[in-house]
């Protein structure tokens, strides 16, 4: 089975709206203090997703390996919200 381009372009269409959406109502009330406790739980969440889900893991590269270390490790939150909460 492979996606067609009209259907990737589709995806890819509605996966901006869908990502300032989640952002917005996932993160959007979160205040700023939380957010590290928030993404080391989605790490944990993830990696046993990986491990003992039944889908193969994603490819990765080393660029974006190295990518989300720095991600974990920053203490910065890791979303950007504006004034709204709609993630623009």
């Amino acid at each position: 089975m492979r996606l067609t381009d009209q259907g990737w372009e589709a995806i890819t269409d509605a996966s901006e709206g869908h990502i300032q959406l989640v952002r917005r109502l996932f993160f959007g009330g979160l205040p700023a203090d939380h957010l590290a406790a928030v993404t080391d739980a989605l790490e944990a969440v993830y990696e046993n997703l990986i491990e003992n889900g039944s889908l193969p893991a994603p490819a990765e590269s080393d660029a974006s390996k190295q990518a989300r270390r720095e991600r974990l490790t920053a203490t910065e939150p890791r979303v950007s919200l504006d004034a709204s909460g709609s993630g623009r």
